[in-house]
């Protein structure tokens, strides 16, 4: 009787512990992308990808962005890995060199606007906030943005510098303004802004590009911009460093043959760039103004400060409540604090240009939906 009772425990115990395993699979979140180690630096070129055949009539390869990102990835993550380096470090390192190739819509490869000019608007935000107990009300919650700058190389960098203006609450300045400060020579010193003619981000990719929107557009139809390929393009990134500071950044040209002063997501504080230490931070790309409707890089925070959410079900969340378009309405990136990442897409997009690395300098890149590529050192 005594053994028959023994076996049966046993019996009972080890079905007991096949259920509550069956049920941990079963409920376990899905993360998209999952890397072998940490995300410590996550980005991305744009939303919505040139077709193989569009690449071709370019003279362009997958390949050639590829590089690129490769190359975004590891300076920021060297940015990062360096004595002092922050994540604000390697945001804005890897988007100053997306926004130095004239393969993405930021800084040299920026679209035109329909009377002829670049206009330029890049943001950056850190969310520390962690430990304080003032949620909102944190002091050193920071945030800067440039819009509709014309001779800035780098405006991310430029969007840095308003965000750390000594004795100033100035979060957002435009124009003529925001070039009369960060181009001033101490900011210019101490950012490495340089300032460029216009001419600089004139490249023949874009030439052509509004040349032909000119030729097939009528005047009522200026600014908007039809195919997707002509939408979308901007580039962003997200970091972590030790301290779990999280910095996002985003930057861009706007719409190919937008209406002059037309103005997107990218330097709206909660729309197009978003962080806080207690949940993740987020850059947007795609329609900026369903982004800034939908206040939707905010929105991503939200789910997880107050919904619970994880980082990768907050995006999927964020993504199905935004209405989408023809071709798609856009993307975005997110990395939270503890280096889990993830990347949102339209259910019509094509793709986004993206990539991450890892604590261990693992880069990854990629640019349909699908799995991404280990690029080898």
């Amino acid at each position: 009787m005594r053994l028959k009772l023994t076996l049966l425990g046993i019996v009972t115990v080890l079905a007991t512990a096949f259920v509550l395993v069956a049920h941990s699979k079963a409920v376990a979140p899905p993360v998209a992308d999952a890397p072998a180690s940490k995300t410590v630096l996550v980005i991305h070129g744009g939303a919505g990808v040139l077709s193989e055949a569009e690449m071709k009539a370019a003279g362009l390869t997958a390949q050639d962005f590829e590089v690129v990102l490769a190359e975004a990835l590891r300076r920021g993550y060297k940015a990062l890995q360096s004595e002092g380096g922050t994540s604000t470090h390697a945001v804005e390192a890897a988007i100053r060199v997306l926004e130095d190739s004239e393969l993405f819509n930021a800084g040299r490869g920026a679209v035109f606007t329909s009377d002829g000019r670049i206009e330029l608007d890049a943001s950056i935000m850190q969310g520390t906030m962690t430990g304080t107990g003032n949620g909102k009300r944190d002091p050193r919650k920071r945030a800067g943005a440039v819009a509709g700058v014309s001779h800035v190389r780098n405006p991310i960098s430029a969007a840095r510098a308003v965000m750390e203006m000594e004795g100033s609450q100035n979060v957002l300045l435009m124009g003529d303004g925001a070039e009369l400060f960060t181009l001033s020579e101490p900011v210019r010193a101490k950012y490495g802004i340089e300032r460029v003619s216009n001419i600089y981000f004139w490249t023949d990719r874009r030439l052509k590009q509004i040349r032909e929107q000119h030729a097939k557009s009528e005047p009522k139809k200026l600014g908007d911009a039809g195919a997707p390929q002509l939408k979308f393009g901007t580039v962003g990134a997200v970091s972590v460093d030790a301290k779990k500071m999280i910095t996002a950044g985003t930057s861009t040209g706007g719409l190919s043959n937008k209406r002059p002063g037309r103005v997107g997501d990218t330097p709206i504080i909660g729309a197009g760039t978003y962080a806080d230490d207690r949940a993740c931070g987020v850059s947007c790309t795609g329609t900026g103004e369903v982004f800034i409707r939908h206040a939707v890089a905010h929105d991503v925070v939200a789910r997880m400060l107050y919904g619970k959410a994880n980082v990768t079900d907050a995006v999927g969340e964020t993504m199905k409540a935004i209405p989408d378009e023809p071709g798609g309405v856009g993307g975005l990136i997110a990395l939270d604090g503890s280096g889990q990442h993830a990347f949102g897409m339209s259910k019509n997009l094509d793709g986004m240009y993206r990539g991450y690395v890892t604590e261990k300098g693992e880069v990854f890149v990629g640019l349909n939906k699908g799995e991404m590529k280990r690029i080898k050192p």
